[in-house]
């Protein structure tokens, strides 16, 4: 009877939190509600940079697979399909910051 007790009282805390941090995360949002229309230039930026991760993805994994007998080489397109999807996201999200 006692843990039962206890066991709802805990779950009434809980709910209680996670009512209080709804209602703070709803306030946030809409205190930075007009922020929005201000980066919303960015978000092209960010589906680019999405879709170039994704791309080399399906292009670096299968080159991965062909040349495991090569060891050099096989090094060279891991690297080269880190570095530059990596390099090109960097410049996509901070190069128009800079630009402003």
């Amino acid at each position: 009877m006692v843990m039962e007790m206890r066991f709802e009282e805990d779950q009434a805390v809980e709910t209680r939190q996670d009512m209080m941090l709804l209602v703070t995360v709803k306030i946030k949002s809409i205190r930075i509600s007009h922020l929005l229309s201000c980066f919303y230039f960015i978000g092209k930026y960010l589906a680019i940079s999405i879709y170039t991760v994704a791309l080399a993805a399906v292009l670096g994994f299968p080159a991965l697979g062909v040349t495991s007998n090569n060891i050099s080489l096989y090094f060279l397109v891991l690297s080269l399909s880190i570095v530059i999807p990596n390099t090109l996201v960097l410049c996509m999200i901070f190069v128009p910051k800079v630009s402003q």
